[in-house]
């Protein structure tokens, strides 16, 4: 009888099955955190510690890749907004002029003033309740100013009057660019004018004012320290787009 009663406090004073696998549990964790984080060993040479590196660096592609995807033109929109100075809305003629039909209702003038109107849009980031007015679209059947771009003859002048809108904007809002923003507005000018050559419908009346005022823009920004441009270069930029926004909607 008294052997058994000390079999029983023995049995009593053995660790419990649950606290077994607790401990057990413990030491292999233990083990595997040495393994992979031990304390002798260089942090660079651990790998979990470099698991969110990657993922950043996956990240920042990511978003370099969609801004690059853009055309040159909306990736400066980007920039701008982005600006911690708020941007003035422009009037050009007053508010009400500035998208109303004018008198000459031909098509050029019309893809202008759309393009004008899509870049106050754009500029502003405003969910506008204003109607887009009818006269701007390129025909009936079209539901977006957009249309504009996919018609070889006219897209030149609504390309043009998105870059005034956000070159004028820009300079009266007191927005500053660094060099490769300026670089980016070359390459659009560029283009700008090899597309008025090859593809936009032209005419006397607007000729010689686009060419002047597109190729002065150019050399404003060929002349330029490295694309570092002064608030007088960046004023006279501002000064021609203005001279188009006026001859397309007077």
């Amino acid at each position: 009888m008294r052997g058994a009663y000390y079999d029983y406090v023995d049995k009593l004073q053995e660790p419990r099955f649950i606290d077994k696998i607790k401990d057990s549990f413990q030491s292999v964790s233990m083990r595997l955190g040495s393994i992979i984080c031990s304390d002798h060993v260089p942090i660079i040479k651990r790998p979990l510690t470099w698991v969110p590196v990657p993922v950043c660096l996956l990240l920042i592609c990511l978003f370099y890749l969609l801004m690059m995807d853009q055309p040159l033109l909306d990736q400066s929109y980007q920039i701008a907004r982005s600006s911690n100075i708020p941007v003035k809305s422009i009037d050009i003629h007053g508010n009400e002029r500035a998208f109303a039909p004018s008198n000459d209702d031909q098509p050029v003038y019309r893809a202008f003033g759309a393009g004008l109107w899509q870049g106050k849009q754009q500029l502003m980031q405003q969910e506008s309740i204003d109607i887009v007015p009818a006269h701007l679209y390129p025909d009936s059947q079209a539901n977006t100013l957009e249309t504009w771009k996919k018609m070889n003859a006219f897209s030149f002048y609504y390309q043009t009057a998105k870059w005034c809108y956000l070159t004028y904007s820009s300079y009266e809002s007191g927005l500053t660019f660094s060099n490769r923003f300026w670089k980016n507005q070359l390459q659009i000018i560029n283009v700008l004018l090899a597309d008025y050559q090859e593809n936009a419908y032209k005419n006397e009346t607007d000729k010689t004012i686009i060419s002047n005022s597109l190729h002065n823009v150019q050399a404003i920004l060929k002349q330029s320290d490295h694309f570092h441009l002064t608030k007088r270069q960046h004023r006279h930029i501002r000064d021609e787009s203005f001279r188009l926004m006026n001859h397309f909607n007077r």
